[in-house]
């Protein structure tokens, strides 16, 4: 059921959050998107994703 409801879901992010994005937003949204994820890698409970390294780990 997760299968077959992901490919719309995705479909209604991309709609919704990207689409009416300017483009010269993508990149520093992206950057400060990888910067929460850092965080909470790095403060979170959960191991970190493998092959990704965070900027915040000492």
């Amino acid at each position: 059921m997760v299968r077959q409801a992901t490919p719309s879901h995705v479909a209604l992010v991309e709609r919704l959050f990207f689409d009416g994005l300017d483009p010269a937003l993508l990149a520093p949204l992206r950057s400060g998107l990888e910067q929460i994820h850092d965080q909470v890698v790095a403060n979170g409970t959960l191991p970190p994703p493998p092959g990704r390294q965070t900027r915040w780990r000492g």
